[in-house]
């Protein structure tokens, strides 16, 4: 290949599609975490386990508009007999300012493993900010 990076280029302009203006999510309901609520932005994508599922926000990257914040848990990946073989990142999208997304970090972290109760996932720093409008009638 006489351009080896262009193909890094791509790689990382695709990693940040899902969070560029225009992108739809679906706002849940408040839930509590730790000693605080929550409401995440989830992926709003067909699963034929939970049936339809309606976005009802989209980023807009306007300030004007409600606010939230991203971060990464490091989740241990368990096989069906209890053996971990690996860690999964996944991003959280929490609605709100920085300050709300860190303490709901902080309680994602103290919350215990299904098999391993001493442990919490490694999660990174908040980032953003991301900014959303709710979707007229939803």
């Amino acid at each position: 290949m006489r351009y080896p990076w262009i193909g890094l280029l791509v790689f990382l302009a695709a990693c940040s599609a899902a969070t560029s203006p225009g992108s739809r999510y679906r706002l849940t309901e408040p839930l509590p975490i730790g000693g605080t609520t929550v409401q995440w932005l989830t992926a709003c994508s067909p699963n034929p386990d939970v049936g339809t599922i309606h976005c009802n926000v989209a980023l807009t990257g306007q300030p004007t508009d409600q606010e939230a914040w991203q971060f990464e848990a490091r989740i241990r990946v368990v096989s069906g007999l209890g053996i971990s073989y690996g860690r999964e990142p996944q991003d959280f999208i929490v609605a709100g300012a920085r300050e709300h997304c860190e303490t709901v970090r902080l309680a994602f972290r103290s919350k215990p493993h299904a098999f391993y109760a001493e442990e919490t996932p490694p999660t990174e720093p908040c980032k953003g900010p991301l900014y959303f409008r709710r979707e007229a009638g939803k």
